[in-house]
């Protein structure tokens, strides 16, 4: 797997659990997946030089003093108009929806 997956938690420890949750659905589902393929996010500079982002929120991802910006930063580069709702399970942009909860 080439692709890039950011995962957004409250803490590293939710991260980490995330990781390796997602690793282990990822293997089981017959993809070949790296610790490299996962982008522990901690801070906004990480979006730079992206022209699409990909991954999770998890966690108390909601407690983040940044979050507004993670948001708006995600629409930016993935192109959403500002009212297209970014959702906390997976956001990839166009695609299917599969947890519509709103974001701010």
């Amino acid at each position: 797997m080439n692709e890039r997956l950011f995962i957004i938690a409250g803490t590293a420890e939710e991260a980490r659990d995330c990781r390796s949750r997602k690793m282990d659905e990822m293997v089981n589902a017959g993809k070949s997946v790296s610790l490299s393929n996962f982008i522990i996010f901690d801070r906004i500079e990480q979006f730079h030089g992206w022209n699409q982002v990909h991954g999770f929120f998890t966690g108390t991802y909601r407690n983040r003093k940044d979050l507004r910006e993670i948001i708006r930063h995600i629409k930016l580069i993935n192109k959403l108009h500002p009212s297209e709702t970014v959702v906390p399970n997976i956001f990839v942009g166009r695609g299917p929806i599969a947890n519509p909860t709103k974001l701010p």
